[in-house]
């Protein structure tokens, strides 16, 4: 083998390893929004939730996902406990007043730290 077959070979071989389809048998990473517990401590109003960076780019990667797979649905993934689930469900009833069908929304105990909530878009 020459020293340019052997150079591209390389190149070749690094560029297969970096690029994100080279192993296709591995699922593409879903992408997620961490909500902090101390962003959601403050007295919140409509304005106030949508002004959330994580929430409105959830919320807007559900409406896009919609048009592809209309039975998408908007993943709260909370920690456990009754905190936990009450800080997931009032986030839930704050989506659903902002037009949010319940029905799209699940909640998901545990996975995640004590003081955050992981938002993500999957198909059922």
């Amino acid at each position: 083998m020459t020293s340019v077959a052997r150079h591209g070979l390389a190149l070749a071989l690094a560029i297969a390893i970096h690029h994100p389809l080279a192993f296709p048998d591995e699922p593409p990473a879903l992408p997620a929004w961490e909500l902090p517990f101390d962003v959601w401590q403050r007295p919140r109003t409509a304005s106030y939730v949508l002004a959330q960076e994580p929430i409105r780019a959830a919320v807007q990667s559900w409406i896009g996902r919609l048009e592809r797979d209309p039975q998408a649905i908007l993943v709260i993934q909370h920690p456990g406990g009754e905190d936990g689930t009450v800080w997931a469900a009032e986030l839930r009833d704050w989506l659903v007043a902002l037009a949010v069908p319940g029905s799209a929304i699940e909640l998901r105990p545990g996975g995640v730290a004590e003081d955050k909530l992981l938002l993500s878009i999957e198909s059922p």
